[in-house]
């Protein structure tokens, strides 16, 4: 369902690591994203230009700590999801 929000050749970039298209960001959220059992609690979100950046604290069988989540939009899609230490 995560994948449906992207474009085919969509984006993620977590810590400097990118993923791009599908298949590489199903990989990667199989390990560290979805599949890694996260729970997310967001403390503060920002609208931006082109689309919007949240920090939440992040728990999961992978990484638990302060992230920052940006999104860029393009249209009904998310082009890029960048994630970062908070």
């Amino acid at each position: 369902m995560f994948l449906a929000f992207l474009p085919e050749h969509g984006l993620v970039a977590d810590e400097g690591r990118r993923s791009i298209g599908h298949e590489a960001i199903r990989r990667w959220s199989d390990r560290e994203f979805i599949g890694a059992k996260g729970r997310m609690t967001v403390t503060g979100v920002t609208q931006t230009k082109n689309g919007a950046s949240f920090n939440a604290d992040w728990k999961s069988n992978y990484y638990s700590g302060a992230s920052r989540f940006a999104f860029v939009l393009d249209g009904d899609r998310i082009r890029e999801l960048r994630i970062t230490g908070a």
